[in-house]
């Protein structure tokens, strides 16, 4: 009852449900991921939300000289955007603020439809799963990323008819894939050759499921996100996880 109490607050919390915030048990020094000469992917950090400590889904990506944000939240980032990926509205991955910190004068934002209300006054891209997007020295695929199981009584937190996003980003021959919130669906199948899964492992999905979506698809790397920690979630799902895949826990265990 708990978990679901917590994520029909995350489902409501474009309103103002809750507030992030800076946790203690946040790395002093982000840790990161060297994928190639010339792209290093880097978490952004726990949170706490709800008198929880949160390790949401905010990355960094420096690839080709280009500095790329996913769904930033509670940064303490020196380093201005380029582009600014969110993947949908709810608060713990839509933080205005943030993004409001990361802007310079040619910083684009790509959102989809229910993002766009919240950022009007802001330079944004509106995309929808299937898009693909060229810009200039890497492109970018518009994957679904939904829900179909309530989360409380009937409410379902991600449904498919809103068009959230998942991103597969693409520098050469690394291939990153960001799944937003999300439960294991069939358009997963056709996503393959990544090098580097970002996996929700917490409300959208347990860690079961997504460790059968990580096993499906065989990425290089698999980073578990998007989880309360103090839980052993991360170390769990790694549990899970077939041969010749690595899992990297981009924060301390607690």
């Amino acid at each position: 009852m708990k978990k679901d109490i917590f994520a029909a607050a995350l489902l409501l919390s474009s309103c103002g449900v809750f507030d992030a915030v800076n946790s203690a048990k946040r790395d002093a020094v982000p840790q990161s991921i060297v994928l190639s000469s010339n792209v290093t992917v880097t978490a952004g950090g726990a949170v706490t939300m709800m008198n929880m400590d949160f390790f949401p889904s905010g990355f960094r990506i420096d690839a080709g000289g280009k500095t790329i944000y996913i769904d930033p939240l509670v940064t303490s980032e020196s380093n201005t955007a380029d582009y600014i990926f969110i993947t949908h509205e709810h608060g713990d991955h839509l933080s205005v603020k943030d993004i409001k910190k990361l802007m310079k004068d040619n910083t684009l934002i790509v959102c989809t439809k229910g993002s766009a209300g919240a950022l009007a006054d802001l330079p944004v891209k509106l995309v929808k799963p299937g898009d693909i997007l060229d810009l200039g020295g890497f492109s970018c695929e518009v994957v679904p990323s939904y829900t179909t199981r309530p989360v409380l009584l009937w409410l379902i937190s991600h449904p498919k008819d809103n068009q959230n996003a998942g991103y597969v980003f693409t520098f050469g021959d690394v291939r990153i894939y960001h799944m937003g919130d999300t439960e294991l669906v069939p358009e997963m199948s056709a996503i393959s050759n990544i090098t580097l899964a970002l996996v929700t492992t917490s409300f959208t999905m347990e860690n079961a499921e997504a460790a059968k979506a990580v096993n499906m698809m065989k990425p290089k790397i698999a980073v578990p996100m998007h989880y309360v920690m103090g839980k052993t979630n991360a170390q769990k799902f790694a549990e899970l996880i077939g041969e010749g895949i690595e899992v990297k826990i981009m924060t301390k265990e607690y």
